[in-house]
């Protein structure tokens, strides 16, 4: 009887352990697109003048220059 308690859980532990080392295959399918780097170049420093901050929110709207 000694034997039966060992011999079985050994094999149930010989034969759950195979399962984990089954091998998983899988595929996938991947593309990409490259895209060209921009080049940013400063032409003149930005001034957006003064902004006051008040207890009140609020919204600020800047407008471009004209050229």
């Amino acid at each position: 009887m000694k034997l039966f308690h060992f011999f079985v859980p050994a094999f149930v532990m010989i034969t759950f352990s195979a399962s984990t080392y089954a091998q998983v295959n899988s595929t996938a399918t991947a593309s990409v697109t490259i895209v060209t780097p921009i080049t940013l170049a400063k032409t003149v420093d930005m001034n957006f003048g003064n902004v006051a901050v008040s207890a009140v929110a609020g919204t600020v709207v800047i407008t471009p220059a004209p050229k």
